[in-house]
């Protein structure tokens, strides 16, 4: 077995001599040694020893806790900051929310007061409804009296007149007395050859009539209806038989002015109008005939067809669309 040998003439001098860290870090620090000594990589340090690790360990922990304390501080700050800010926004919402259900009860109460006047007003309506109805009801019934008292009216007005000839267009004089009046219807029964007594005369009397119109009514008021019948007959009689001189005012006794004269029996105003409408149809459909007697206005469409009776303006009115329907067949 062989057996190898360090090299002869080597000794310890014949290597350079190692130096621990400590000794590097002095040897450099000498200016006079001959020696230029480049330090190892870090690699090639030697292990460090267990204190130092320890140490550093707690330098890094250390280190550590004061950062996590400084996050923490931070964090809590900002969580405090972000917290107050929210406090904050409560606080106003809280006070939103006050004001809004202070608003909610003010609305409330309002709404309650209003349905307490609308309650009011309901009842009040109703009260009111009541009495309209209640007033209708009352119009009514005094609508049918009022309509029943003119008929009344109208026929004691018609009753009070009825022995009445009216001769219209009479011109006036001045300073006219009952003589002059009765004189005038003396003259005029002359003429037609009626004999009328003085006891027959009720009355006679000038019609109301504006004083700038020189013309007027004169009403004479007979005993009876047959004086005035028979009167009235002798009058028509007489413009019959004479068409080219009828009844003017000379049969009267005035020389002037001589102007054609009316007579008629004296109507009421209701008859009156009702008369004047009549005529009217007349014009405007194919009635023939209107004429008045005992007070009451008669049309006759014909000498064959029956008389009607006029009532009323509403009953002229349904007489006219009737006419106006049967011309359009």
């Amino acid at each position: 077995m062989s057996i190898q040998r360090s090299p002869p003439g080597l000794g310890k001098s014949a290597f350079p001599t190692s130096f621990s860290d400590t000794d590097i870090a002095n040897s450099t620090l000498k200016s006079d040694s001959p020696l230029n000594i480049t330090q190892r990589p870090n690699k090639y340090l030697k292990r460090p020893r267990d204190d130092d690790v320890s140490y550093e360990l707690q330098l890094f922990k250390a280190e550590m806790k004061e950062l996590m304390t400084s996050m923490i501080a931070s964090q809590n700050e900002r969580m405090s900051d972000f917290m107050s800010k929210q406090n904050d926004r409560l606080v106003i919402m809280e006070e939103h929310i006050k004001v809004v259900k202070d608003q909610n009860c003010s609305i409330h109460t309002t709404n309650q007061d209003i349905e307490k006047s609308m309650n009011l007003l309901s009842d009040d309506i109703k009260n009111i409804e009541r009495k309209i109805n209640t007033m209708e009801q009352e119009r009514k019934v005094t609508s049918e009296n009022l309509s029943i008292m003119k008929e009344k009216i109208e026929l004691l007005e018609r009753q009070s007149i009825k022995t009445c000839i009216e001769i219209r267009n009479v011109p006036k004089k001045q300073y006219e007395s009952k003589e002059d009046l009765f004189g005038y219807i003396k003259r005029l029964c002359g003429d037609l050859r009626f004999q009328l007594k003085e006891s027959d005369v009720r009355d006679v009397y000038r019609g109301y009539s504006p004083k700038e119109i020189k013309n007027s009514s004169l009403i004479l008021e007979l005993q009876n209806t047959i004086i005035k019948t028979r009167l009235l007959n002798s009058i028509k009689n007489y413009n019959i038989q004479n068409p080219q001189a009828k009844l003017n005012s000379s049969n009267l006794g005035f020389s002037d002015n001589k102007q054609i004269i009316y007579a008629s029996e004296q109507l009421t105003q209701k008859m009156k109008r009702l008369f004047y409408l009549s005529r009217e149809l007349a014009k405007e459909t194919n009635i023939a005939f209107v004429w008045s007697t005992n007070g009451r206005v008669y049309i006759r469409q014909n000498e064959k067809a029956p008389h009607i009776m006029i009532r009323s303006e509403e009953h002229i009115d349904e007489i006219r669309t009737k006419c106006k329907s049967e011309a359009q067949k």
